[in-house]
């Protein structure tokens, strides 16, 4: 990122507060930032060399403390609280990420549907039948889950 101010970019395109008062920043071809709590200066973060200049569309941090990071036809990233990294789903969009109350990685893909990672792991299953251009996901305050796609909720 540039000495651009963060609130001058039209190019953020996720956002996640996470716990210790981070915020994560995916931006449009140029990867991942982490910003301090307490701090205005945006610093890159690295999970592997495949993300450093993706466009980031979705960033989420699991019960168990993982990072997940979705991209644009790039797949997801799960980096664990060790470092690991795994990619998964490869050469798809991953617009939206959310848990339900069993601990389920939901996933909303463009053009793809709704997917699911059970556990928080690596295997990942369809949800549905549909090759919907699939937007956002939220479990709710009931865990139960809610998608939003191109043919309505």
């Amino acid at each position: 990122m540039d000495d651009q101010r963060l609130g001058q970019r039209d190019d953020v395109s996720a956002l996640w507060p996470d716990a210790s008062g981070c915020l994560w920043i995916g931006l449009e071809g140029e990867g991942l930032y982490r910003m301090p709590a307490g701090s205005y200066t945006p610093e890159k973060f690295s999970i592997c060399p495949e993300t450093d200049d993706a466009t980031i569309t979705a960033i989420y941090i699991d019960s168990r403390g993982t990072l997940w990071v979705g991209t644009y036809l790039r797949g997801i990233f799960r980096r664990s609280a060790d470092g690991r990294v795994t990619h998964l789903m490869q050469g798809m969009s991953v617009s939206g990420i959310d848990e339900d109350n069993r601990g389920n990685l939901l996933l909303a893909c463009q053009k793809h549907g709704v997917m699911r990672i059970p556990d928080g792991g690596t295997t990942v299953e369809k949800v549905d039948n549909s090759d919907s251009w699939t937007l956002q996901v939220s479990a709710g305050p009931s865990r139960q889950a809610l998608f939003t796609t191109s043919e309505g909720l």
